[in-house]
Order: C-alpha cells, then structure tokens, then sequence
C-alpha cells in the first residue's frame, strides 16, 4: 500500500500533536506546581487536580510515542485510510493546536525578554486554553477513534464468521 502526501500529512501532524501537547501542559503545570513547592504547608487538592490535569494530555502523547519506537509509527497507514473523517478531525484540531501553540509561545518568549513583568501578561491565558483545548481533542480522537487497539477494520472483517 502506497502511502498519499495527505496520509503522511495526517502522521505528521498527529506526530507533532503527541509531542507539543505535552509540552503546552508543562507551562502552566510548571507554574503551578513551582510556587507549591516553596510554600510550608501545601495545597494538595489543587496539586492533584494539575497532576490529573496534565495525565489527560501526557498519557496520549505517550501512548503515541510509545507506539512510534514500538512500530515505527504513530498511525499506520490503514486506519488514516479506512478512517478519513476521524483522520480530518485529528489533522483539523491538530493544526489549530499548532497555530494556538505557535502563539503562545511568542507571547512568553515576549514575557521572558521583558525587562520588568508586563500587566499585560494575563492575556495569554486565552491563546494557552485555545490550544489545550484543540489538542485535548486530537489527542482523544486520535488515540481512541482513529488507533483504537490499532487493528484495521479490514481486518476485523476478516477475521470474524459470518454468521
């Protein structure tokens, strides 16, 4: 089976949301959990609440990296092509991911290079949720939609009775 530029785009994207999904979590939850740490008597309701906050974005993005050095893949070819509209939404969400991330981070680089702390730095609480929000949903879909156990439909077809 020969692999279309619109299949390998879909892999690359999903790739690519495995990998800044995670990293978008670190931000805040690095934030977060830093001035907890500091502090003698500690939160820990609202410590575990950003815990499981951020399992919901690492635990997909493991599970596809896992599968990437596993099978040298994130998606094989067949569930892209069997599943497209799930492959739309995955690569749709996705890009919107990227493009929330893309502006995120130039706003805290902006931030990070200011002499004194901005007022204005609030402001990219809004892009930040944007972007969560897209990936939360690529990574869902794409994990448990389009992978699933990662066995295509033609070969479950295959491979049950008739009756």
């Amino acid at each position: 089976m020969m692999s279309s530029p619109g299949n390998a785009f879909v892999r690359a994207n999903y790739l690519a949301t495995a990998v800044f999904a995670p990293l978008l979590v670190a931000l805040p939850v690095g934030f977060l959990m830093s001035s907890q740490f500091g502090q003698p008597s500690k939160d820990w309701a609202s410590l575990l609440l950003v815990v499981l906050f951020a399992l919901l974005f690492v635990l997909p993005g493991w599970r596809a990296i896992r599968r990437l050095i596993a099978q040298g893949t994130v998606i094989p070819r067949e569930l892209v092509s069997e599943r497209r509209v799930v492959s739309f939404v995955v690569t749709l969400f996705g890009g919107f991911g990227h493009f929330w991330f893309l502006i995120t981070m130039s706003a805290a680089i902006g931030i990070a290079l200011a002499p004194e702390w901005p007022e204005e730095a609030g402001k990219i609480v809004g892009p930040l949720a944007l972007g969560l929000i897209c990936y939360f949903i690529a990574l869902w879909c794409g994990e448990w939609a389009l992978v699933g156990n990662g066995e295509s439909d033609k070969q479950k077809m295959g491979t049950d009775p008739i009756c």
